[in-house]
């Protein structure tokens, strides 16, 4: 029985393959890992009969064995892993004679050669033989026993010859610049045929993360999979790649990716060079018409300096819903061009707003009013060697919580999300931040990240930071977008949560008739 099992095991490889399961949350930070992940494991891959299925992970996540094991089965006709009663033993694989097989990696020097050596692991050389070579002897071109063939394309070609070219299945291993994958993508549209890609999004893709994956996670199963992988998912102790352990990981992690946005792209594979409008999650239902807001809204304010001067500022509220949850509406904003006298300018207008007697009534002063850190720093123009922030409280009865802004990347992405699930609306009023939100794009050698007006958005940025959901005592079922590390936000949400405490002491002293002016630093 044994000789029989190394035979076919010799014969058929793949037949012995287990779909990676998912690394538990538990199993990944008892290791040494960073919480976050949102694979499901290799399964859902797998099973899906979309024409477009994505798969994003962290480094050595298997992503380059699934794409193997999926073109190989396209070639011969069926996965050998799964048994013949499964619907997914042929389920979405090209039918018909001559199947033509797309294979575009990176650059043939550093990545065919892993990808030719996965083929080996996978699948019998009694299977399949090269049929051609370039003129350095790198295959370019394998023959499959049913007479399928495997072309292996390279990101450096010609993009000439990515035009006109059809096939039946199309492999990416990692995302190609837009221009050529578009160009072998039309070659599917006359063989109805589908494409599968593997990506950890650390270098320039960000147009396909903005595109394609963002888009595809809220379309409709059927044209587009996106599906999630963690490194942890491969890991020994896991059931993955036995030479895998999770104290290798552990080691490489803590002391090879010290970035914390690249250790989240390497870990979980969170997008971490990102190109594109940074609202790219913005639709046709973010924008909403004032409406009086009920009493019971949650109010949450934010400041944004300009230089030593703040003119731009936002108001939020947090409406409560029928369900029991909150409806984020970013309602009323302020900005204020700089001229000699901004600051009390900014200041007069901000306290009407508060005091509810402008147009756009405010139904109560903010709960917290977030404010840039850089305010903290002394004005040199002040007598007396002020901040910013004391200047606000001292002068105009102000006072400000400092915002988080650390792990901006993470924190962008998670606003953009949260405006791609319908978490926040517009108002239309907001007539500065609808036309920032065009222009304000990601821009990777700059060390803001970003370019593009974003006085308004940057205190968007700061409201949506500080998870006002969980502020304010509701946490959503379903956990999407882009985790952020504790040592991210955690500090600041406690120091946040302190002053809401205190926030709030102070409205009941308003509503009392004692002096609202509260100094900061008091203890009730």
């Amino acid at each position: 029985m044994t000789d029989r099992l190394d035979l076919l095991r010799r014969s058929c490889p793949a037949a012995f393959y287990v779909p990676n399961k998912p690394a538990t949350e538990e199993y990944i930070v008892a290791n040494g890992g960073l919480p976050g992940t949102k694979s499901q494991g290799d399964r859902p891959w797998f099973e899906s009969d979309a024409k477009i299925r994505i798969s994003v992970g962290g480094n050595r996540a298997g992503k380059t064995t699934k794409l193997i094991l999926e073109s190989g089965a396209a070639a011969v006709g069926f996965r050998p892993w799964y048994p013949p009663s499964s619907r997914w033993y042929t389920s979405g694989l090209p039918e018909g004679d001559a199947i033509s097989i797309r294979y575009t990696v990176p650059n043939f020097g550093v990545h065919l050669p892993e990808v030719v050596r996965e083929l080996e692991k996978w699948w019998s050389r009694d299977w399949w033989s090269v049929s051609g070579r370039d003129d350095r002897g790198v295959p370019r071109e394998i023959t499959w026993f049913t007479g399928a063939k495997t072309h292996f394309m390279s990101h450096h070609m010609d993009p000439e010859d990515f035009e006109g070219v059809e096939s039946d299945l199309n492999v990416w291993d990692e995302p190609p610049p837009k221009d050529l994958f578009s160009r072998l993508e039309r070659g599917l549209v006359s063989t109805g045929g589908r494409s599968i890609v593997g990506c950890t999004l650390l270098d320039a893709s960000g147009w396909f993360w903005d595109e394609i994956v963002v888009p595809g996670e809220s379309m409709d199963e059927k044209d587009v999979k996106v599906t999630w992988h963690s490194i942890w998912d491969n890991t020994a102790e896991n059931g993955g790649c036995p030479k895998q352990t999770a104290e290798n990981v552990r080691l490489w992690l803590e002391y090879k990716v010290s970035d914390p946005d690249e250790r989240l792209a390497r870990e979980h594979g969170s997008p971490m060079h990102i190109g594109g409008l940074v609202l790219s999650g913005w639709n046709a239902d973010t924008v909403v018409d004032p409406f009086e807001l009920p009493a019971t809204s949650w109010i949450i304010s934010a400041i944004d300096p300009a230089g030593s001067k703040p003119f731009a500022g936002l108001h939020a509220a947090l409406i409560p819903t029928p369900d029991g949850k909150l409806e984020g509406h970013f309602f009323d904003e302020t900005w204020i061009p700089q001229s000699s006298r901004d600051l009390g300018l900014f200041a007069e207008v901000w306290n009407s707003k508060e005091d509810g007697k402008t147009e756009i009534r405010h139904p109560s002063r903010s709960v917290v009013t977030l404010i840039d850190p850089f305010a903290g720093e002394t004005q040199k123009a002040d007598t007396y060697g002020r901040s910013m922030t004391q200047i606000l409280f001292e002068e105009y009865g102000i006072a400000t919580v400092n915002a988080d802004r650390s792990g901006k990347r993470a924190r962008l992405l998670q606003l953009n999300t949260n405006h791609r699930t319908g978490k926040w609306r517009w108002w239309s009023n907001c007539r500065r931040a609808l036309m920032e939100r065009k222009r304000w794009s990601w821009d990777q050698k700059s060390p803001k990240l970003t370019k593009g007006p974003d006085d308004v958005m940057d205190a968007a940025a700061y409201i949506d930071g500080a998870d006002p959901w969980a502020m304010f005592g509701h946490t959503d079922e379903e956990v999407s977008g882009v985790w952020i590390p504790p040592e991210y936000r955690e500090r600041d949400r406690l120091r946040m949560k302190s002053r809401l405490r205190e926030a709030a002491r102070d409205r009941i002293r308003e509503a009392r008739g004692q002096d609202k002016k509260w100094h900061r630093d008091e203890r009730y």
